[in-house]
């Protein structure tokens, strides 16, 4: 069987994103690639979207997505993971909580900021990771990053429990942002379970249970669900080619193009369609590269069957 595309999966807490993979490219007669968008934490639930054949080749257009998140973390409690499931090595007593007053805890994180990754991560450090060394009691200095938060709001407290959610850019790591804001309210704090409900086109309520997923492989009905690359790839804008400029496209070779009938940023990457309106694959305007004043170069960086 021979299908492209995503599933959006609904992960559960426990196994690992890995293991949903597993699942999924068991459930194949034949072998096919199958990989995953954005990891999530065994402990971690939501969307999980899987890629299926060529879906596996289109990664990299997003990465730079943003990702929605419900979160619950407890004031008062410090963990070496900084998520309840690690050893507890702070405990304080907290004061009662007003959800405004959170939100004035949360409000400090929006926008640019700088954060330092978790010693439990699997980010490398010299051929290790840095997980491998937290294990070993090894903790080691790590540079801040730039990450950005879109929008972060309270949506319920429950004695040292507090609800929010949380749009936030790539590179974030949420149970650090549950770290921190208790460590600004004072008393310490790490993340009770998170659930991821958006990642780009992908959200929640159009999720696939395995379950689901697993009466749909027995009956042969997995295409019904799949995502196309199309959709999946919505945020791109997109560009449609005639019959004899799709041919030099698929052979890898660079077109001129009108500039009066191109929306489409230098250095940006689009969808090219054909004439039928099925996916070619990605291209890209040249930078910096005319023909003349009227024309550009565009350049097909990814091709598709």
């Amino acid at each position: 069987m021979s299908m492209s595309g995503f599933l959006n999966i609904n992960k559960i807490s426990g196994p690992t994103s890995h293991d949903i993979v597993a699942k999924v490219r068991k459930s194949f007669e034949q072998k096919v690639k199958v990989g995953h968008l954005g990891t999530l934490d065994p402990m971690a639930e939501g969307v999980l979207p899987i890629a299926i054949g060529s879906a596996t080749r289109t990664f990299p257009f997003f990465l730079e997505l943003q990702k929605t998140y419900e979160v619950t973390m407890i004031f008062g409690k410090v963990t070496e993971t900084q998520d309840i499931t690690g050893k507890l090595i702070e405990e304080n007593l907290v004061s009662e909580l007003e959800l405004s007053e959170c939100q004035n805890f949360l409000d400090n994180f929006l926008g640019k900021i700088l954060q330092t990754p978790p010693m439990f991560s699997a980010i490398n450090f010299r051929g290790k990771r840095l997980y491998e060394l937290a294990r070993d009691g090894i903790e080691i200095d790590r540079k801040k990053r730039n990450i950005e938060i879109f929008h972060i709001k309270a949506k319920s407290i429950s004695g040292p429990y507090l609800d929010f959610e949380v749009k936030c850019s790539r590179g974030t790591y949420v149970r650090t942002l549950c770290h921190d804001l208790g460590k600004l309210q004072g008393s310490g704090g790490c993340m009770v379970s998170l659930r991821r409900t958006g990642l780009g086109p992908f959200c929640i309520q159009k999720t696939l249970s395995l379950d689901d997923f697993a009466g749909l492989s027995k009956s042969g009905s997995i295409s019904e669900v799949l995502v196309t690359l199309t959709d999946a790839l919505g945020h791109l804008p997109l560009m449609t080619f005639a019959d004899s400029e799709e041919d030099r496209l698929r052979k890898g070779i660079a077109l001129d193009c009108l500039l009066e009938n191109i929306n489409i940023s230098e250095d940006e990457d689009f969808r090219m369609l054909n004439s039928s309106g099925n996916l070619i694959g990605i291209g890209r305007v040249l930078k910096g590269i005319s023909c003349s004043s009227e024309k550009i170069k565009i350049r097909p960086i990814k091709i598709f069957n």
